[in-house]
């Protein structure tokens, strides 16, 4: 009777554990939006002159798992295209306003987006790829009938999401992937390890299971690094070599990995997404010398 009770309670105590560590994988809360504007603001990352001058236009579009999301576009005459810029987990569409430069300067008009679950779009769990690259897909879509070929960018959880969803896109002229983790599971059992000194198993596993009976997924079905293959699109691959929160080796195994046309940077001292700010010329550099390298 007492081993099955401390067998009951083990099981108790292991389940509420998955339910724990799920919650703060799907449910991570989001920055509100405002936050986010005003953050940027303050930290001199956005020059709300700059904004209001911008000629952009709100765009909404319906997901195809039936949650309006939020966009703004910004046009340039006689534009080549359209870049999509995807943002990181728990902040907004501002946190994309400091690459606007590197494509308009280029000819590129620019589509933001928020990511279902933050800034102004609906939705309720983040799925790290696995539900937001068919939201993707919408946006992806949007931008091509606007006229000219497509790009995309993305920061950490958007860089992931575009890995991911590249299958799903058709032709794109080219992806800068910044600071994505090439593999979900891989990350969770790094974080675990690093912020509670905790190993993976079984934790790792309970946390998939709950969070595949709440948000329909397995965390092991989030895999970056398998998105691209079979693909020929153009790939930059970014990340900070100090990055603390995605290891840079994963930015080797997303490189290694794909067999297309690719180009890795490694920023010196740069932490998780900071690659640009701390040197932003390099980063222009390197990004004008990519897309002189696809032919743009």
């Amino acid at each position: 009777m007492i081993a099955a009770l401390v067998a009951v309670l083990i099981l108790t105590a292991l389940l509420a554990a998955g339910r724990y560590f799920s919650e703060k994988v799907i449910n991570i809360p989001s920055i509100p939006v405002e936050e986010t504007y005003r953050l940027e603001v303050e930290n001199g990352k956005l020059d709300p002159q700059v904004w209001e001058a911008l000629p952009r236009r709100e765009v909404r579009l319906r997901s195809p798992f039936g949650y309006e999301m939020f966009g703004i576009f910004i046009p340039l005459e006689a534009a080549r295209g359209t870049v999509v810029i995807v943002h990181g987990v728990t902040y907004s569409l501002y946190g994309s306003f400091k690459y606007l430069d590197l494509f308009r300067r280029r000819g590129w008009n620019v589509l933001l987006y928020d990511h279902r679950a933050h800034g102004r779009s609906g939705g309720r769990f983040k799925t790290y790829g696995f539900f937001e690259k068919h939201d993707l897909k919408v946006w992806v879509d949007w931008a091509r009938a606007q006229g000219g070929a497509v790009g995309l960018h993305g920061e950490s959880y958007g860089a992931a999401t575009i890995l991911q969803a590249l299958p799903l896109l058709g032709e794109v002229a080219f992806v800068v992937s910044d600071c994505a983790f090439s593999d979900l599971s891989a990350l969770l059992a790094h974080r675990l390890r690093v912020d509670f000194g905790l190993p993976p198993f079984p934790l790792l596993g309970l946390a998939s299971l709950v969070t595949r009976l709440r948000a329909g997924f397995f965390f092991g079905q989030v895999r970056p690094e398998r998105g691209p293959v079979g693909s020929r699109v153009p790939i930059l691959f970014v990340h900070g070599e100090a990055d603390d929160f995605t290891p840079a080796w994963m930015a080797r195994r997303l490189y290694d990995a794909y067999a297309g046309p690719k180009a890795l940077y490694l920023a010196p001292g740069a932490g998780h997404g900071d690659s640009f700010w701390s040197n932003p010329a390099e980063y222009d550099r390197r990004v004008g010398e990519f897309l002189r390298f696809t032919g743009l």
